[in-house]
């Protein structure tokens, strides 16, 4: 982890967001945090009614919870070893940003950003600042695509040329009002451009590139 970590004590994180789909790195950080490898130190939580029982979970851990990111990131600056950021896609690339300043690795569900611009700035950040930014593309974890890769590359299938993708995953009125930000393109403040395609669908085209 980071340069003052001890192989010897437990990765000290931080978690962004705990209902939806961050409920499932939680569990992750449970079992973890059962078997003594991570401490759950510390857990942005905007609305407690979300998650009721793993807020009730967490504050019985000694965990601290906020409801002001800036207000988590002062106490705990240099004292954190990973930030695992599973909130809404317009604060990724913020709390990204600051985690990488409060000399954190990171942990991001994808999009990492909007836009490539703000993807290279965490980027530098990263570099200057020793630290990782790891993006939540799981299928590229998985061995059948490691095995379909080696396949390719080995010539299973003759010289690649061109790689296209078809993707039919209809999205109806509910997915796109579940939120203030699914289907947008901007807001008066930044870049969203969230779609199917660079939401859900990402996953299979970032299989296709890997």
């Amino acid at each position: 982890m980071s340069p003052n970590h001890s192989s010897s004590q437990p990765v000290r994180c931080a978690v962004f967001g705990i209902a939806g789909y961050g409920s499932l790195h939680l569990n992750s950080l449970y079992r973890f945090a059962e078997e003594g490898t991570v401490q759950i130190a510390a857990a942005l939580v905007r609305d407690q009614a979300e998650a009721p029982d793993d807020y009730d979970r967490l504050l019985r851990m000694g965990c601290r919870l906020y409801t002001d990111a800036a207000k988590l990131f002062t106490d705990f600056h240099a004292k954190l070893d990973l930030c695992v950021i599973n909130t809404s896609i317009p604060s990724h690339y913020a709390f990204a940003r600051q985690a990488l300043e409060a000399q954190a690795h990171v942990f991001v569900e994808k999009p990492l950003s909007a836009c490539p611009r703000q993807a290279s700035n965490l980027k530098e950040i990263a570099i200057t600042a020793d630290r990782f930014v790891a993006v939540g593309f799981q299928l590229v974890y998985a061995p059948e695509v490691h095995r379909l890769q080696a396949f390719i590359q080995e010539g299973g299938i003759g010289t690649i040329k061109y790689g296209k993708g078809l993707g039919l995953w209809p999205r109806d009125k509910t997915y796109y009002t579940r939120n203030a930000w699914a289907g947008t393109i901007c807001t008066d403040e930044e870049w969203i451009l969230d779609s199917p395609i660079t939401n859900a669908l990402s996953h299979y085209l970032h299989s296709l590139l890997f």
